[in-house]
């Protein structure tokens, strides 16, 4: 795993913890949940820029399919939360919603994350 790589990955976990404890403790607009999930999406897309640049037959993680159902339901669930917040906020929309499943989405994430991070190793020849 390189540096930029390492770096990426401590961003992640302090942007999940941010986004967990402004949801947690304060009461963000519909916008703030918005940019939120777009630093989400923007780090990620960072990270698989830095992973495709990575000489694919070094690098060695096993996903089980338990976890490959979790991340695709986290990514569905994402991309529902992201339009549904990003058309209430330019069609000027306020709604409530429920800020548990939000803590549950990003919790998991960060879950993943570390987990990732503790499991992607380089194969040793």
């Amino acid at each position: 795993m390189t540096t930029i790589h390492k770096l990426i990955y401590a961003l992640q976990f302090l942007l999940n913890i941010g986004v967990i404890s402004l949801i947690v403790f304060s009461d963000p607009t519909v916008g703030q949940i918005a940019l939120c999930l777009a630093m989400v999406f923007i780090s990620e897309l960072f990270l698989v820029y830095v992973q495709s640049n990575m000489n694919e037959s070094e690098i060695y993680y096993k996903k089980s399919c338990l976890f490959a159902l979790g991340d695709l339901t986290a990514a569905t669930v994402y991309i529902g939360y992201f339009i549904t917040f990003i058309g209430a906020y330019f069609l000027h929309r306020s709604f409530d919603y429920l800020i548990w499943p939000l803590v549950i989405l990003f919790a998991y994430t960060l879950f993943r994350k570390i987990y990732i991070f503790k499991n992607y190793t380089y194969e040793i020849k």
